[in-house]
């Protein structure tokens, strides 16, 4: 075997070690996305409690932070990079907390006889839709 050869293996080694490498990385990023968005969703529906099992248990082995904030909830999720180390794969998902929801805000719903304010008309705390029973408006209010 000559030199050129031998240097010529070592170099495509080396180039296979560092795609698949960056493969590895590329995979755990998608993971860590995947459950930030989960972590956020399933928190914004059934709680923070809930929200971090779901997170962790899409990226077993993964820092799983869920913090809830009025309206919304944030999900971050911190990885180490398979196949790079020392390099952390991050990625953070906000969702909407559903009405109702543990920690979400309640809504109330009702029927003002005589109402005729149309379909989606909003005041800020209020919004009214229309065919509640026999014509009626729906008032939706906020409870604190």
């Amino acid at each position: 075997m000559t030199v050129e050869a031998a240097l010529g293996i070592a170099s495509l080694v080396t180039v296979l070690v560092i795609v698949a490498a960056g493969a590895a990385a590329a995979l755990t990023q998608i993971r860590v996305v995947d459950a930030a968005r989960e972590a956020a969703r399933v928190a914004a529906m059934s709680g923070v409690g809930q929200g971090r099992a779901a997170g962790e248990a899409a990226a077993p082995g993964a820092d799983v932070t869920v913090a809830s904030g009025g309206a919304h909830v944030t999900a971050q999720v911190v990885a180490p990079a398979r196949g790079l180390p020392g390099v952390e794969m991050r990625a953070r998902a906000v969702a909407r907390v559903e009405p109702g929801a543990a920690g979400g805000e309640s809504f109330l719903a009702f029927c003002v006889p005589g109402s005729r304010s149309g379909p989606g008309a909003h005041d800020g705390s209020r919004s009214r839709v229309r065919d509640c029973r026999a014509g009626e408006d729906t008032t939706t209010t906020r409870v604190p």
